[in-house]
């Protein structure tokens, strides 16, 4: 929570291209130790990118911004 740019960072590419092999090979990935804030935030931001359906639909999203204006 103290992080600042904690999504405008990116990791390395090799490190998320690494965790990401991992994940889909069905490894145990141990982020605490071999893991940094920006290279999780990475994979996190990765995985919701490459989401076939967005976690949050176009007709919920346009009815979240009439609801903040």
């Amino acid at each position: 929570l103290q992080r600042v740019g904690i999504f405008r960072i990116s990791s390395s590419v090799n490190k998320i291209k690494e965790l990401k092999q991992k994940y889909n090979q069905g490894e145990k990935v141990d982020l605490i130790n071999h893991g940094d804030v920006d290279s999780v935030a990475s994979l996190l931001k990765l995985f919701l990118n490459e989401l076939p359906v967005a976690v949050l639909p176009d007709s919920v999203c346009a009815g979240m911004l009439k609801a903040f204006q």
